[in-house]
């Protein structure tokens, strides 16, 4: 085993954060871990692939393809004070669109080809609806993160973009636009499981049992609740449900053998 480990994280987490995330990690699991930033989430999962990162926050659909393929072991998933989201088609507000099928032919901002709520189910959903997605978009731009395609739908870059939202208890939808009044919600769907901490398979048993002891005690410890709610909003970290990722599995299987998720 390498001297230390390298974690990957997606780019719109706070650098600060993630070093003290991995100092508190570094301590007590007794290993040394370095952070590295990735600007999507398909990076991230190259980046296990080649083994540059040994470790990773991935969301669920590279997980499900990396466990696939053998190439990770999860840690922890991470309980968020929302368990699951959804993922939302978003619009600028003065847009005449009111329904999915009023897309046909518009340009759309996605998150990346990995990214459950801003690729893989709402194109799932435009295909239900009648719009394919394949053939019957204009311009299609990966925007790399949700914060970004929520920008571009409000400065009117996009038609429509594809994003991650939650629903909290009053009815609002909450997204990555924030309280942007130039954005105006569509859709949503999905009930989407939260992202993971992984490990490379090649990472030694006894290490990954370190490391995921350490990940649950931050559940218990003021500093270590604090780095992980700040850094992600997450509220715990618990032992992988996988019934949670199966569901999703099978639907990423139908629209792959589709061709739904074929690159635009």
């Amino acid at each position: 085993m390498a001297e230390y480990l390298t974690m990957g994280f997606p780019h719109a987490s706070d650098p600060n954060l993630r070093g003290e995330f991995a100092a508190f990690l570094s301590e007590r699991a007794d290993v040394e871990v370095v952070v590295t930033e990735a600007q999507s989430y398909e990076r991230l999962a190259t980046m296990l692939h080649e083994g540059t990162a040994q470790l990773a926050w991935v969301a669920p659909i590279p997980y499900i393809a990396l466990s696939a393929a053998n190439v990770v072991a999860p840690l922890v998933y991470n309980e968020r004070v929302r368990k699951h989201y959804c993922s939302a088609v978003i619009v600028p507000a003065d847009s005449h669109v009111r329904k999915l099928i009023e897309l046909r032919g518009a340009r759309v901002a996605w998150v990346d080809r990995h990214s459950s709520a801003g690729f893989v189910v709402p194109r799932i959903e435009l295909a239900k609806v009648g719009v394919d997605p394949r053939t019957e978009l204009a311009e299609q731009t990966f925007a790399g993160g949700h914060e970004r395609v929520a920008a571009m739908v409000a400065e009117r870059d996009v038609d429509f973009g594809a994003t991650y939202a939650h629903r909290e208890e009053s009815g609002a939808i909450s997204g990555p636009w924030g309280s942007d009044e130039r954005v105006r919600v569509v859709a949503t769907f999905g009930k989407i499981p939260s992202d993971l901490i992984v490990a490379h398979r090649d990472v030694a048993m006894d290490v990954r049992v370190r490391l995921t002891r350490a990940l649950r005690t931050m559940n218990a410890d003021e500093t270590g609740r604090r780095i992980a709610h700040e850094l992600f909003e997450v509220e715990r970290f618990r032992l992988l449900d996988a019934e949670d990722y199966a569901s999703l599995q099978r639907i990423a299987r139908e629209a792959r053998d589709q061709g739904l998720l074929d690159e635009p």
